[in-house]
């Protein structure tokens, strides 16, 4: 047994104050030690069990910790400990130990003890302690009031009211008994069938291992093998890889829970607003983002999700493991009944919008060789000033004309598994060198069409409101030209105070640079939403797109187009 150095005091005739003040004080006090935080810290001669035993006050929690086989058990491990205990005349009806089944008991029991000896010196505020009962108790240690909190020492929102120094522990004398709460994952397993939806999209990323180390060998079979009494380990690791272990108690983290309506009712309109743009996605995709939105590797107080545009500090957006956007302003959970968890916090949430940024639209990327898949009248509807002459000529618009879309015979595949990018570019050019060309396009994609004498039929997109990244590709080397850009006849932002130079214009390379990744590949030289960065502009309402094109000679006349695209930001949910 360890032993302890125990102070004494200066002033003797403290100890004849409280005598007379207790007559029955020296039953199982022996002496005051002092003050720390205002409470009082007193000094027994005796191990805890001793202690409590002896101390009527605490008879109830003794009996508990006696009952359970904890008493026992902190005496034959012979360590030292931090135990909590409350006063008789705190415990409640509705708190009594006579109503709860024995496996509530011993957790009760074990949530006012852990391995550590701790003196309200060393205690710090949020410092976290494992109990026996394996659930973490949080410390806070409050200088200045709170709304709901007065200055003290608080074991998980317990207020400590006095500590008492025995052989072998401190006793915190609190409030009222420690509540610990229930694991992230042990809670989100006990949610009730109108969450089972979220749940499942959980639970079916789990796996249940066979762990043999923790198993009893109970017999051998027929064919000679082991028989177990199996124990089995339940693991993620898909959030695992993502830093966030869900089956641990060593995590700080938020959850939020939306309700089987909420996701139903989600899925719905994020399908119907895809119909309206004429575009489609993945179940798994939309799906995916409900649960993936929904984990956080930090505990957000109500505070967090309450934004204030006036306030730097402020956010409105909140990513989560999987880097998945929750904007505050747009989808909602109940801040006034939070549920405390051992490893964190989870909110119920109470609005649920599927985003478009990144989840119902990755971006709009499409390829000008495109052209060669139209019917003479579909280039004349989607080009505007369209005219064939010959094989290699064709009016493309005002003051500007086209050979054909040339195939270049370098292909992009920086990586061996990244499938080949064959860049094939329009090949325009300015009639007139002293005049603009004028290059119009109408947003398009293809699609398969086995009526049409060319296999496709093109499809006009329709761009949802919102704010994008607006990027075109060109064959740098031949596209030396200066440009104005106009989207349904406005000039964009980025060209009010004049042209891209050619001299930008020419620094592109295709798709190689600028501008994000691919949904499926991210290799910086691959795929990228690039070449030039016409920055943003902003779309008002759900609309088709046309885009103008003016370009001037700057030391080439030669322009050649290879995509276009448009990457919704952030802003755009």
């Amino acid at each position: 047994m360890k032993t302890f150095k125990y102070i004494t005091l200066a002033v003797l005739c403290s100890i004849g104050l409280f005598a007379c003040s207790d007559e029955n004080w020296d039953s199982h006090y022996s002496k005051q030690e002092e003050v720390i935080d205002n409470v009082e810290i007193v000094s027994v001669d005796k191990f805890a069990s001793e202690f409590l035993q002896s101390a009527s006050e605490y008879s109830t929690m003794y009996q508990l910790f006696k009952e359970t086989g904890a008493l026992e058990t902190w005496q034959n491990k012979n360590l030292l400990y931090t135990i909590m205990v409350v006063n008789n005349d705190k415990i409640t009806r509705a708190d009594s130990d006579s109503d709860l089944e024995k496996a509530e008991k011993e957790f009760r029991a074990k949530a006012h003890i852990t391995d550590a000896l701790l003196s309200p010196s060393n205690l710090k505020n949020e410092q976290r302690l494992l109990m026996w009962n394996g659930k973490y108790v949080t410390v806070a240690k409050l200088e200045e009031a709170t709304e709901i909190l007065q200055p003290g020492t608080y074991f998980n929102g317990s207020k400590v009211k006095k500590v008492i120094k025995a052989k072998d522990a401190y006793i915190y004398e609190l409030e009222e008994y420690v509540k610990t709460p229930k694991a992230l994952m042990e809670y989100l397993e006990e949610l009730p069938e109108e969450y089972s939806m979220f749940k499942k999209m959980v639970l079916d990323r789990t796996q249940k291992t066979f762990n043999k180390a923790a198993s009893t060998p109970i017999g051998i079979d027929k064919t000679g093998n082991t028989v177990y009494d199996s124990v089995f380990t339940v693991q993620s690791k898909y959030f695992a890889d993502k830093k966030l272990d869900i089956y641990s108690e060593n995590i700080t983290a938020t959850l939020l829970v939306p309700s089987n309506e909420l996701v139903i009712n989600a899925l719905k309109d994020a399908k119907e607003r895809l119909a309206s743009w004429n575009v489609e996605r993945e179940d798994s995709v939309l799906n995916n983002w409900i649960f993936q939105t929904a984990f956080f590797n930090k505990k957000y107080v109500k505070e967090d999700f309450i934004y204030n545009e006036n306030d730097p500090n402020s956010t409105q957006d909140l990513y989560s493991i999987f880097d998945q956007q929750w904007r505050t302003t747009v989808n909602k959970v109940d801040l006034d009944n939070p549920v405390e968890l051992s490893n964190g916090i989870a909110y119920k949430v109470t609005s649920l919008k599927i985003p478009a940024n990144k989840v119902l639209i990755w971006r709009f990327k499409e390829w000008f060789y495109t052209f060669d898949n139209l019917t003479e009248a579909q280039r004349a509807e989607y080009f505007e000033g369209y005219k064939y002459i010959s094989t290699y000529l064709k009016d493309i618009g005002t003051n500007a004309q086209m050979n054909r879309v040339k195939q270049y015979v370098n292909s992009n595949q920086p990586q061996a598994w990244l499938p080949a990018v064959h860049y094939r570019a329009m090949m325009l050019w300015v009639v007139d060198a002293d005049q603009p060309g004028i290059f119009k396009f109408k947003c398009y994609k293809m699609v398969p069409d086995a009526t049409s004498t060319t296999g496709y039929t093109p499809v006009l997109y329709k761009i949802p409101p919102g704010e994008y990244n607006f990027y075109l590709g060109v064959y740098g080397a031949r596209s030396n030209v200066n440009c104005t850009f106009y989207i349904n006849g406005k000039k964009i932002p980025k060209c009010e105070s004049g042209p891209i130079t050619g001299a930008t214009m020419k620094g592109a390379n295709f798709d190689r640079n600028s501008g994000g990744y691919s949904e499926l590949y991210k290799d910086s030289r691959y795929d990228r939403d690039g070449g030039v960065d016409l920055g943003l502009v902003t779309i008002e309402e759900t609309t088709e797109l046309e885009v103008t094109v003016e370009f001037k000679k700057a030391s080439q006349t030669t322009f050649e187009p290879s995509h276009w695209c448009l990457r919704p930001t952030a802003n755009t949910y």
